[in-house]
């Protein structure tokens, strides 16, 4: 067993590595693989900075237990604000209901999937790794649900209870089609929609997916709609330096129940490349949904349209 002085050691050396993730991240030159592992897992360095404070605790010596409590009060001001539960505007009732998912190509678990994601009861379906066979079976499939409303551009696809106008395929200069702009038209108003499925994040090789998301950002920025929702799997927490701009504009509604919200991979999820974002529409509901034969998990997200801030 280690001794006192050991222990105080050793927690002042954990909390300095469980922080050093948090404070030196925004140095850290956006084309080392670190700085894609830091922007992906930083919420992690908790465990660490806990594991100190509890070798600081047991050694009962007041200077190592303060030191070690600092990296905590660090990390709880970074991340608390965005963990606690959502708490909707009193009164503020759910009109429109949004999951976004992607599919991971497994036309196998389809109908699983769709379950999963009918059980929530929603107007809007995103899917995202969609192809020309999954897309066939997925509109059989929601058709006798009531989801009759079809926009499909590349591997990015919109099914909706609700009727589906002025829609657009865009590249967001990959070349080839990968997101989508739709405008949802609900009772309480017509709210627009953007679904994105960005490219693959590797070490050293994130160019298309930046491009991509800087290119939705611009057009985010330019867009004057009132009521508006991007939604997908963008393929970058929203801690990574190439979403700085686009939540800038939009904001991602905290969990009903509190949490991170990770969504990859499925079985023990460990990061959230998956997103609904949202300008002018109060959130009522925001969950993670189980797994479902995907390597991501999905997300909804219900707003209150009548509600919208103009």
């Amino acid at each position: 067993m280690l001794s006192r002085q050991a222990r105080g050691l050793t927690a002042l050396v954990i909390a300095v590595l469980g922080v050093l993730p948090i404070v030196a991240r925004p140095i850290v030159p956006v084309s080392w693989a670190l700085r894609l592992i830091l922007d992906s897992f930083v919420p992690w360095t908790g465990i660490a900075i806990g594991v100190a404070i509890i070798m600081g605790v047991s050694t009962r010596a007041l200077p190592v237990i303060g030191i070690t409590l600092v990296p905590a009060i660090v990390w709880a001001a970074v991340f608390v604000p965005r963990i606690l539960p959502l708490d909707p505007a009193p009164g503020s009732s759910s009109d429109l209901t949004i999951v976004t998912q992607n599919i991971g190509g497994d036309v196998a678990s389809i109908h699983g999937m769709l379950a999963e994601i009918t059980a929530q009861n929603p107007q809007v379906i995103a899917l995202e790794e969609v192809t020309a066979e999954s897309a066939s079976q997925i509109t059989e499939t929601l058709a006798d649900d009531g989801y009759s409303n079809v926009r499909l551009a590349g591997t990015v696809g919109v099914w909706s209870s609700l009727p589906l106008a002025r829609s657009t395929a865009l590249d967001l200069g990959l070349g080839w089609d990968r997101a989508i702009r739709v405008d949802v038209e609900s009772k309480s108003g017509v709210v627009r929609l953007y679904i994105v499925h960005a490219a693959s994040a590797r070490f050293g090789a994130n160019t298309e997916r930046n491009s991509m998301i800087g290119t939705l950002t611009d057009l985010v920025a330019a867009d004057a709609s009132e009521r508006l929702i991007v939604a997908g799997d963008f393929n970058a927490t929203t801690d990574d330096h190439v979403m700085a701009g686009l939540m800038g504009i939009v904001s991602e509604p905290r969990l009903s129940s509190g949490g991170f919200g990770f969504t990859w991979p499925s079985g023990f999820p460990a990061t959230s490349p998956d997103h609904i974002l949202l300008r002018g529409l109060p959130p009522t509901q925001h969950v993670v949904l189980g797994a479902t034969g995907s390597d991501h998990r999905g997300v909804a997200v219900s707003v209150s349209v009548a509600d919208a801030v103009g």
